[in-house]
């Protein structure tokens, strides 16, 4: 998705995954890819501190495959990720 379209139109829900730093590789596609729906540390969600002002509607799901609890851990810190 092209950053000028959320500038142009606002979104009123969403989802949000986990975000490595190292790429990793898909072969069916032939790409690499940073964005993924299993999270390994919970730094993965930092990059969502330069988009929550301009580009994060105010519905956010989580879309990832960790446990339960692991996924509350997640909200947790995405959340206090916000407050600060």
């Amino acid at each position: 998705m092209h950053i000028g379209i959320l500038e142009k139109y606002r979104f009123g829900c969403g989802h949000i995954s986990a975000v490595n730093s190292t790429p990793k590789y898909s072969a069916e596609f032939n790409l690499n890819y940073y964005s993924q729906h299993y999270f390994e540390s919970l730094r993965d969600f930092d990059y969502l501190k330069n988009y929550r002002q301009k580009y994060l509607p105010l519905i956010v799901a989580l879309e990832l495959e960790n446990s339960l609890e692991e996924q509350l851990k997640a909200k947790n810190y995405i959340e206090n990720l916000f407050s600060s």
